[in-house]
């Protein structure tokens, strides 16, 4: 009985390790999209119109937006054949975004907007910096 044990933990770990250098020998380098939410609320003075507040709202909500996506950094390593073939920090520096904008609303004394921004680290339009790149 105590061989039958043995055995079944002997094909268990050799089956566990297969499955894990077919895993780490797999292109590892796929990046995914990023979404980046944020919301901003801004108090009205008699001056401001609804208009006015929303404008102002959503510049800053995207400053906000473009801060957090200007300071993201994502590393990815690339591993074939059980041999390290890269190692990259990349960091988003996409100028050109496109905000949407999930929700507003007014209630005559403040303004409150939630928007959100994606990148793609793929996408070649986002404006990717590789950082370091070892091949």
């Amino acid at each position: 009985m105590n061989s039958s044990n043995n055995h079944r933990l002997r094909n268990f770990l050799l089956c566990s390790f297969s499955i894990l250098m077919v895993l780490l020998s797999t292109d590892l380098s796929i990046a995914k999209q990023v979404t980046f939410e944020r919301e901003y609320t801004y108090q009205a003075s008699e001056a401001d119109s609804k208009l006015s507040c929303r404008a102002i709202a959503l510049e800053q909500v995207k400053r906000l937006l473009l801060e957090e996506l200007g300071t993201y950094l994502e590393s990815m390593t690339e591993v074939r054949d059980f041999n390290l073939t890269k190692d990259q920090i990349i960091t988003l520096t996409a100028g050109i975004v496109r905000t949407e904008i999930v929700k507003e609303t007014w209630d005559g004394k403040t303004f409150w907007l939630k928007a959100k921004i994606k990148a793609d680290p793929d996408d070649g339009n986002s404006g990717d910096t590789i950082l370091n790149s070892s091949k």
